[in-house]
């Protein structure tokens, strides 16, 4: 490379933060050497290659062609890196003029740092945006680690009650599971002012709870205490870290809230420990492991009829069994909804169980009622991601785009290093024609989700709603390896189709129409690629059939590309009238 060198960083944050600092070791040398250094420093996130000594990609040619826009001692990055960095790091990060990178096919913005600005205090997340780190395992039996994790749900989910606290989901800050980050460095990453974390040991009967709250910005010990107590106390410990963490954030509880802190049930220590094993199995979304999380709920059920929680684990088991093909759909939201209502006739106030039945609601087209249940939920459990991104799908089915985006980017800050929100907003954001916005999305979600299958799912998926289907196709061709994957074989007969080759897309359609009905969206995506192909009769019969299996999916359906010659058509209005949508 000449006079230039190329560094591979882990994350995009690692590779500014290392750039700034070098800019700056350089800029205090040269206030007293007599021949300045100036160094260009360009930055971009993606795929590389290795290949013997060489290191190749388009990340790299990339990188490059930024690195010449920047000035000596400046540092450039991608539309793609400011997109991971800019509510991390304390510098203003001006967008340049628009420049066409040589050899690079699409358009890429590019920011300028400004690295000689104070850090900015007005930028700081607020206090009341709390993460809850993994608590640490210190028990004699490696085993009882399980116990420690649940704990760390489990106050998530009584913060996340409190109005005046936003708290990060578990998804997220499970990635720093045993790190060595800093707590400052932590906070920038999940946009946090405050942390709390500490420590689990059980032996016996006895069980020491450690806990910390920290501020992120200078890591200062805002509070802290140590629990010395009987197992079964595990509850009152829960309820009192919620109080502390309160009121050393100077949030007020309201009565409700107070009145539902000190109602918690307290349960049998075994019908408990069934329900955190069974909870932490289906958070890791493995088939087996539902199977399995699903049994340790209905044992919790058995040792204990009267627990809410369990009925809404078994709920959240069933459908997500549903979504992953573990049993047919059908069976599945069935079985879901009879359990939700369990829950529900013990535990009113059960937040998460709330959304899973506003769900079910959306899925059964009750969209006015869904609506309400999310806002009850929304009200009980503020902090829950899921909820907020299941009903930004209501309002999609409803038309109303603007509430649909404000309820995922709530979801976001939420749950910053979920891929399922990060995969929803670039479904979303592609059909708006929010093209730019969504590639950061899915850029952001590939770097925390790389399974080649996920990747490839996604990166077609983006093509094929920002009107390249060519690329889509290119994409898909280069792995054949996934060609009998369901959504892989619908992904060839849609960009197929839109590529106007019909008679290539046949064939794939045939595939698609093989899988059972009871395959989850299957007459969704058989109707919407009879649409592709110009067969309205046999959109609308197939689209009629998913009203009929509760599988029709008709979020943000008005955006997709092949239904406005569709909707003129008075079969369109009809369609729209059976699952109680108005097409006005």
């Amino acid at each position: 490379m000449g006079d230039a060198f190329l560094i591979e960083f882990p994350s995009a944050l690692t590779a500014t933060e290392s750039a700034v600092e070098m800019q700056k070791v350089l800029g205090d040398y040269n206030k007293t050497s007599p021949k300045a250094l100036l160094m260009k420093i360009g930055i971009h996130v993606g795929d590389v290659v290795h290949t013997g000594q060489d290191v190749l990609g388009d990340t790299v040619n990339i990188a490059s062609r930024i690195q010449s826009l920047a000035e000596g001692g400046g540092v450039c990055i991608s539309e793609q890196v400011y997109a991971q960095v800019r509510n991390k790091l304390p510098y203003r990060m001006d967008k340049l003029p628009p420049h066409e990178l040589k050899n690079v096919q699409y358009p890429v913005d590019v920011y300028k740092l400004s690295l000689s600005m104070e850090k900015n205090h007005e930028a700081l997340a607020p206090k009341n945006r709390v993460a809850v780190l993994p608590l640490s395992n210190i028990s004699p039996d490696p085993k009882d680690g399980y116990f420690a994790d649940g704990m760390t749900e489990e106050l998530i989910t009584v913060l996340s009650q409190v109005q005046g606290l936003r708290v990060i989901a578990r998804t997220s800050v499970d990635h720093y599971r045993g790190g060595a980050q800093r707590a400052s460095q932590i906070g920038r990453e999940l946009g946090v002012g405050s942390m709390i974390e500490g420590s689990v040991r059980i032996a016996g009967n006895r069980l020491r709870v450690t806990v910390q709250l920290i501020d992120a910005s200078n890591e200062e010990h805002l509070w802290s205490e140590n629990y010395d107590r009987r197992l079964d106390d595990i509850f009152e410990i829960q309820t009192d870290i919620a109080r502390r963490v309160a009121k050393n954030l100077e949030i007020r509880l309201r009565p409700k809230e107070e009145d539902r802190l000190d109602r918690r049930k307290i349960v049998d220590m075994n019908v408990y420990r069934d329900y955190l094993k069974g909870r932490l199995l289906l958070a890791r979304r493995e088939p087996d492991e539902m199977v399995e999380a699903k049994k340790l709920f209905e044992k919790a059920i058995e040792k204990d009829p009267a627990y809410a929680p369990a009925f809404a684990g078994l709920a959240d088991a069933y459908f997500l069994l549903g979504e992953y093909e573990g049993m047919p759909t059908d069976v599945a939201a069935s079985k879901s909804s009879e359990m939700l209502s369990k829950a529900l006739k013990l535990d009113p106030e059960l937040g998460e169980a709330r959304a899973s039945q506003a769900l079910n609601m959306q899925r059964e087209h009750r969209y006015s009622e869904a609506e309400a249940e999310y806002r009850r939920a929304i009200e009980l459990s503020p902090s829950y991601p899921m909820a907020h991104m299941w009903y930004a799908q209501t309002l999609g089915a409803l038309r109303r785009y603007d509430e649909e985006r404000e309820q995922l980017d709530i979801a976001e800050q939420l749950d910053p290093l979920s891929t399922v929100v990060l995969y929803n907003q670039v479904f979303t954001l592609s059909l708006l024609g929010e093209k730019e916005l969504a590639w950061e999305k899915l850029q952001r979600k590939a770097e925390l989700d790389q399974s080649p299958l996920a990747q490839l799912d996604m990166l077609s998926l983006y093509y094929q709603f920002t009107g390249s289907p060519e690329k889509a196709l290119e994409e898909l061709r280069k792995h054949p390896e996934f060609h009998d994957r369901f959504r892989v074989i619908f992904g060839m007969a849609c960009a197929l189709a839109s590529t106007g080759d019909k008679q290539g897309a046949l064939p794939w359609l045939e595939k698609l129409l093989a899988f059972p009905d009871t395959q989850a969206y299957k007459a969704t995506f058989v109707a919407y690629t009879y649409a592709l192909l110009g067969d309205h009769d046999q959109f609308f019969a197939w689209m009629n059939k998913a009203v009929d299996l509760n599988q029709a999916n008709l979020d943000n359906l008005d955006l997709f590309p092949p239904m406005k010659p569709l909707r003129s058509d008075p079969r369109y209005k009809a369609l729209f009238k059976r699952v109680n949508l108005d097409t006005s």
